[in-house]
């Protein structure tokens, strides 16, 4: 029927959502999916992988993105100005929620920073073209290095997306022991209820013991 009407998605989404509506029918959101998280050997094949076969500057990208916890759109969007080197951390603006930050990154990604700062001319990451990376060329760079590294499921298709690298970090922080305040503060999280679905316990740690963890975890800080 479907065929033969050739019906468009979003007249689907008509149809589904009348339906719905005289039937009196809810979904069902009770349920949360937890990611699916690398393993430390996934990882390792991720960045060995990238190194392998992509420009330098990706696996500066990408550990970057890995050891922040920042999103695909404030990662992209991240300008030469807003990096401040000498106290290792970088400024976010108009963050999720219009909100900004400071976000740190690892100690051992200054040089590696300061190359491409040298190199471009607005942004941190910029195209070919000099301007910001789209999201979805992102998200095609990242299947295609997991792809190669075997990062795949039954049906041979990868999950690896910035977001995930995003809910890695997150979810490593807790394990680790940083206060959920502080891990809020840096993932930009609207409240702290926000990280529940990471279902992991916390210490009251300072803020100050990130760069240990950064720095004694091989695959954030690039060993």
């Amino acid at each position: 029927y479907v065929t033969e009407k050739d019906l468009s998605y979003d007249d689907l989404s008509r149809v589904f959502h009348k339906t719905r509506t005289e039937c009196n029918l809810k979904r069902n959101r009770s349920g949360k999916r937890l990611p699916r998280l690398l393993t430390e050997a996934q990882l390792q094949a991720f960045f060995s992988t990238c190194r392998e076969t992509e420009d330098p500057k990706w696996e500066v990208f990408f550990r970057l993105l890995l050891s922040t916890a920042l999103r695909i759109a404030e990662i992209t969007a991240v300008m030469i100005r807003d990096g401040d080197l000498p106290k290792n951390r970088i400024f976010i603006e108009y963050g999720k929620g219009d909100r900004d930050r400071y976000v740190p990154f690892p100690k051992d990604l200054v040089l590696p920073l300061r190359q491409l700062m040298r190199h471009n001319k607005l942004y941190l990451f910029e195209s070919p073209r000099g301007g910001a990376y789209a999201p979805r060329s992102i998200n095609k760079k990242m299947a295609k290095i997991a792809t190669a590294a075997g990062i795949i499921d039954e049906e041979g298709k990868t999950w690896v997306s910035p977001h995930l690298f995003r809910h890695q970090t997150i979810t490593f922080l807790l394990d680790s022991g940083m206060d959920p305040m502080q891990v809020k503060k840096i993932s930009g999280h609207e409240s702290i209820t926000s990280l529940e679905v990471y279902e992991h316990l916390a210490l009251d740690i300072p803020h100050k013991i990130y760069q240990e963890i950064m720095a004694g975890t091989p695959q954030l800080a690039g060993g």
